[in-house]
């Protein structure tokens, strides 16, 4: 199922996103004002998890990375409106931060 995030609610006391009042599985996506998507996340049971991409408007990549149960995992990597890599964090269990690398617009 395919949800627009605006349509989804977060529900702060049990740390869930909701759509329609229940815990939401499927995707949410944002958009532009021409339909372009900006961001494609994934909710298993109200939690973030699996693939997590943005864009820019003109459709370059903008980040990616996976979470599990809410926590960033493995390699997250962010671009710059050029394309050019800006930067890629490495997460271990529950989101713990192993390393950071960053770049300029012009490469390192």
């Amino acid at each position: 199922m395919r949800a627009d995030e605006d349509d989804l609610d977060y529900d702060p006391d049990n740390y869930i996103t909701l759509l329609n009042g229940e815990p939401f599985t499927g995707e949410g996506v944002e958009t532009d004002a021409d339909g372009n998507i900006l961001t494609l996340s994934n909710y298993v049971d109200g939690h973030e998890d699996g693939a997590q991409r943005e864009w820019y408007s003109d459709g370059t990549r903008r980040s990616e990375g996976i979470v599990e149960n809410g926590h960033p995992v493995g390699e997250w990597k962010q671009w710059h409106t050029n394309g050019q890599l800006a930067q890629i964090k490495t997460f271990g269990d529950h989101g713990k931060l192993l390393s950071h690398q960053r770049w300029t617009r012009t490469g390192p």
